[in-house]
């Protein structure tokens, strides 16, 4: 998805139209006021405004774990011109490779660790 492209997106049958951006949080912050600061950052354009509390707290999640967000505005993300935000999880390749893929389960197949213990070593209790 192309940052800052106007589409139309379908969420359970209401259309949202606005204009989609993909980017990252630079700062949040709140003012002596109670305002909600967020700087989000896209690819060509950095924004400096006030997000409502529904959005601010996705984008403090977002900021917290460097997760990107999609944010689809009427116009340029600014306060109550928000009409959806969403963290982006990243898209993982396939595993190709001869080590253990991220987040498999170790077996005695894929682990060198799994074949070690048992059989080499021999644990001394109290008793013997």
């Amino acid at each position: 998805m192309a940052a800052d492209a106007t589409e139309q997106t379908s969420t359970a049958g209401t259309v949202i139209a606005g204009t989609v951006y993909a980017g990252t949080i630079g700062q949040l912050g709140r003012r002596s006021d109670g305002s909600r600061r967020v700087v989000f950052r896209t690819a060509s354009s950095t924004f400096d405004t006030q997000w409502p509390k529904w959005a601010y707290q996705i984008a403090m999640a977002a900021f917290l774990y460097d997760k990107q967000l999609q944010v689809i505005a009427d116009g340029q993300p600014d306060g109550d011109k928000l009409l959806s935000v969403n963290i982006l999880l990243p898209l993982l390749r396939p595993h190709q490779g001869s080590q253990p893929a991220f987040r498999r389960p170790l077996t005695s197949s894929n682990s060198t660790a799994c074949r070690a213990c048992p059989a080499r070593y021999r644990w001394k209790t109290a008793a013997s």
